[in-house]
């Protein structure tokens, strides 16, 4: 055997890992969707703790806003999300945001024009964002006391409409 015969062989060997290892990456896991458990996922918040969706919200509904600064319309659904949180605290309701694709910097002066006073996590390259399935900012996921996703809403809304939908969706779950 020459040596052009050997690195041709060497070569057909090659290509053929290689696709049988790309053909492997392309069995992805289904995104998680309605009555799906939510991903386990470990995320920083602005201050420098970590929380882990859902472990340590078991026992709570959990809303999950997944936004960016982007969009103008998030400044009444933040400040909506406010409202439902000191509402509904007391009954077993945590919401958190993550803040996906941006900056901490940016993610501090918008909680601070804001005044939001649930927690704000890091999702700078939208890791967690695309293992819940979002594929679209803002989406918010609606998780119950089990850790199961029991609500997408994904898009703007009008006040009204997202603060029905949050509520009746919530008041459901508690």
């Amino acid at each position: 055997m020459n040596s052009a015969d050997v690195l041709h062989k060497i070569l057909i060997v090659a290509v053929t890992a290689l696709l049988a290892i790309a053909g492997s990456c392309d069995e992805r896991k289904p995104q998680p969707g309605m009555g799906m458990p939510c991903p386990r996922s470990t995320l920083t918040e602005l201050g420098g703790s970590t929380m882990t969706l859902p472990d340590d919200f078991k026992g709570k509904v959990l809303v999950v806003r997944f936004w960016s600064d982007c969009c103008s319309y998030n400044i009444n659904e933040m400040e909506g999300l406010g409202s439902l949180h000191d509402k509904y605290a007391g009954r077993g309701l945590s919401v958190i945001t993550v803040y996906s694709g941006a900056t901490k910097a940016a993610a501090r002066q918008f909680r601070e024009e804001l005044k939001i006073s649930y927690p704000v996590l890091l999702d700078t390259d939208s890791t967690v964002a695309r293992q819940c399935g979002v594929s679209k900012l803002p989406t918010t996921l609606i998780i119950d006391k089990g850790g199961i996703i029991r609500g997408k809403i994904i898009g703007e809304s009008e006040k009204k409409a997202w603060t029905e939908s949050y509520e009746k969706l919530v008041s459901g779950l508690l």
